[in-house]
Formats: structure tokens, C-alpha cells, sequence
């Protein structure tokens, strides 16, 4: 059975990011306008698996926010004017990412440590001092 890529397939672009977004953090308040037409207006070389890696990314960058264009990989953005100089100064450190998504997995598993540590691929211990020291 042949399925045609995604950038075939446009119809099913908004619901399958919906489906990752729901998947990976369910409540969460979804995407923006204007980083739906981002998703519309991009290429797609890669497929459905290239979009559930960029949701998951996006979901961490927005914590609790809509995800905007910012959160989305820059050759997502089809706005002539912004240029990687723009997009890049706002990035989050790695360290942020790492504390958001660390906070994402905690509320996932309704704050259980030994789940939380287990997902993470950390011991219980470092992820006690890191959540202690504020680090997470």
C-alpha cells in the first residue's frame, strides 16, 4: 500500500499536528493562527514523523502558550522578513528547553518522581537535586 507524502496530503497537516499535540500534552491550548499557516505554507521534504518530531519540539519551547511561528522550526516560517538573525536571538538555551520539558514530563505523571526520573533516563536522586537546586 502506497501513501502519498505529506506535502500531497496538505488536508491532513492540521489534524495530524493536532493528534501530536493532544498525544503529547493533552489540554494544551493548541496552535496559532499564524503558526497554521506556517505549517500550510511549508515544503515538507519530510514527512509525518518530521511533523510529530516538530510538535513534540514545539510543545516543549511553548510550555503552557499556543504554539506561535517562534516555537516552529525557522524554514517553517513563511514570512519574507524574518531571517534566521531574528528567530535565533529569542531561542531558549538548552538548559531552558531541558528545565521545560523536565516540568512537562512532572505534570505528565502527576508529579511521580520514580516515573518522572524513569522517563527521563535520570536517577531519582538527580532528579531530586536538580528539582531542589531549581535547575528543573
Amino acid at each position: 500500500m502506497e501513501i502519498p507524502p505529506l506535502r500531497k496530503r496538505r488536508q491532513d497537516i492540521l489534524m495530524l499536528a493536532q493528534h501530536f499535540i493532544g498525544r503529547f500534552h493533552p489540554g494544551h491550548p493548541g496552535l496559532s493562527q499564524e503558526a497554521v499557516r506556517c505549517l500550510y505554507g511549508y515544503a515538507w521534504h519530510g514527512n509525518v514523523r518530521e511533523l510529530k518530531n516538530w510538535m513534540e519540539f514545539a510543545l516543549i519551547l511553548a510550555g503552557d502558550e499556543r504554539i506561535r511561528p517562534d516555537h516552529l522550526p525557522p524554514a517553517w516560517a513563511n514570512d519574507a522578513e524574518s531571517t534566521v538573525d531574528t528567530i535565533t536571538s529569542d531561542l531558549p538555551s538548552l538548559k531552558e528547553v531541558e528545565a521545560r520539558y523536565a516540568r512537562h514530563v512532572m505534570a505528565t505523571t502527576g508529579g511521580k518522581r520514580s516515573e518522572t526520573a524513569r522517563i527521563l533516563g535520570v536517577s531519582e536522586v538527580t532528579l531530586w537535586r536538580r528539582l531542589k537546586s531549581g535547575a528543573w
